[in-house]
């Protein structure tokens, strides 16, 4: 067989799950290591607002973080994620979810669940139609592991930029990882306490 008949496996994105490792944070310039190790998933330098205890911090995809005095009505906020007093409140349409944090200041309730991260998962090729258009999550993960909410973002929406995610994790105390599959069956594997 030629040469020239080889596929080029080169052009296909490795699958990686879990943190981020050196050389990838390396390759990208929007993420930092903070011990320089690769380990964590850095975060980089991005403004995050002082928010005043009755402030909220909203993140939309595909819009700039903003703050607001108030959360708006769910027909102006479809899709987003907001922080106020360290409760993350995960908006999709008419559904919202409040969740504390690690960053709440508040009592502790046993009853009440505590986000612990937030995966940003991009899954390559979807099961169904359209093929070609990836499959972008955002999952936000119990500090047991559980899962507490999911965002699904995926075209032809606009997708949650990493650093606006990133900067609302760190003022909340959370973990931001970001995970790719080459498609969806990997991801169910991988994840089958979450989709089952």
């Amino acid at each position: 067989m030629s040469d020239d008949l080889e596929p080029d496996t080169a052009a296909v994105p490795p699958i990686r799950w879990g943190r981020l490792p050196a050389d990838d944070i390396a390759e990208r310039p929007d993420v930092e290591s903070d011990d320089g190790e690769g380990e964590e998933l850095g975060y980089p330098d991005v403004e995050t607002p002082e928010l005043s205890p009755d402030e909220f911090l909203i993140v939309r995809p595909g819009e700039p973080m903003e703050v607001a005095d108030g959360l708006p009505r769910a027909r102006h906020l479809p899709l987003a994620l907001a922080l106020r007093a360290g409760k993350l409140i995960v908006c999709e349409g008419r559904h919202r979810s409040t969740l504390r944090t690690p960053a709440d200041p508040s009592p502790m309730d046993p009853m009440e669940p505590v986000a612990g991260r937030m995966v940003l998962v991009r899954i390559a090729h979807r099961a169904d139609p359209p093929r070609t258009k990836p499959r972008l999550y955002l999952i936000v993960i119990g500090r047991e592991g559980e899962l507490l909410a999911w965002l699904d973002h995926s075209p032809p929406r606009w997708d949650f930029q990493l650093d606006q995610l990133q900067a609302l994790a760190r003022l909340a105390a959370l973990e931001c990882d970001v995970e790719s599959y080459e498609n969806e069956p990997q991801f169910e594997e991988a994840h089958a306490e979450w989709v089952g």
